[in-house]
């Protein structure tokens, strides 16, 4: 019973760690590169009816 208590005190230590990091990385102010701002216009152009369904990505990645 004891370390049941342990076990779950170390889980919830870690889980409020990893809470605090994403926290912190939500906060920074962060700016996309150029490269991937011109990545995004040419997403942004591109027609719905070019992309590939998941269906055909999941295809193409098994042969």
């Amino acid at each position: 019973m004891a370390s049941d208590i342990e076990c779950m005190h170390k889980d919830i230590e870690d889980i409020k760690r990893s809470i605090t990091f994403i926290q912190n990385i939500l906060e920074e102010d962060y700016e996309l590169s150029e490269e991937s701002k011109q990545q995004l216009k040419l997403a942004r152009k591109t027609p719905i009816s070019e992309y590939l369904d998941h269906k055909e990505v999941k295809r193409q990645l098994l042969r």
